[in-house]
């Protein structure tokens, strides 16, 4: 990236690079990019997206001038997923449980187990019976199917390293851009597994509010079972053990 960030612009004297999902980033790739905008070549801008300012970007973020994006309306969502022909019941129910994100909706629009591992998420704490044994069996059994969800995105991805390499056969250039490529694909596959288990907490959040609403869970034990579900996922946005994470929090959930 450093190096993209000083080379001359193809065309005209300015160009523009975009980084995504910086806060996916490791801790090399963020010290370096702070390196560059420390000193920015002038005929070279900077666009980073992310979902937060964690504080391992506190120094990137204090270097760049923030544009808070509004929102995706869940309205909007389901419209665009219906203008790509998903029907109106899963167009609606996809909207609601994609964080506003197009990318991710249109993405589980193309999933069959979308919904199934929302219900998983949904149900997970009716099956914990407070044993080691049955926190062991949940977490196995969703951290397959997130492994399982990233299925339509390794096609895809299949499908541009395929694309990829037709066209550097054509132009004689074999290799070109293909390690620029893969990282994106490790990137994107990171962010699908975050986006999945954040979508599975926000789930367990979802039925625990519903059962406290409903009397069929106590108030106050619902309220404890909520702070380790937020716990867990601001745990998780510090890039925590997946496996341990998710034994600590169903470990947690009261029964």
């Amino acid at each position: 990236m450093r190096d993209a960030g000083y080379r001359s612009a193809f065309e005209g004297d300015r160009q523009i690079i975009l980084i995504e999902d910086i806060q996916l980033a490791n801790a090399v790739f963020v010290g370096v990019t702070l390196k560059v905008l420390e000193e920015p070549p002038p005929s070279t801008y900077f666009i980073l997206t992310a979902n937060e300012v964690t504080p391992a970007l506190a120094t990137i973020a204090s270097r760049c001038t923030p544009v808070d994006l509004v929102t995706v309306d869940t309205e909007d969502l389901a419209e665009h997923l219906r203008m790509l022909g998903v029907d109106e019941d899963r167009s609606r129910a996809i909207a609601n449980i994609a964080d506003a994100s197009i990318d991710r909706a249109v993405l589980l629009a193309s999933d069959p187990a979308a919904l199934e591992r929302w219900e998983a998420w949904s149900r997970v704490r009716t099956k914990l019976d407070g044993t080691g044994s049955a926190v062991g069996l949940a977490v196995d059994r969703l951290l397959q199917m997130i492994e399982e969800s990233a299925t339509p995105l390794r096609k895809q991805q299949d499908q541009e390293l395929e694309e990829l390499d037709e066209l550097a056969e054509r132009y004689g250039e074999r290799g070109i851009g293909r390690t620029n490529l893969l990282e994106r694909h490790k990137r994107e596959l990171r962010r699908l597994r975050t986006d999945e288990l954040l979508m599975g907490m926000t789930a367990v959040g979802a039925a625990i509010r519903e059962g406290i609403r409903e009397g069929s869970i106590e108030a106050s034990s619902g309220s404890k079972s909520l702070a380790s579900v937020i716990e867990a996922a601001q745990d998780l946005r510090r890039n925590g053990n997946e496996r341990l994470l998710l034994q600590a929090l169903f470990t947690n959930l009261k029964p």
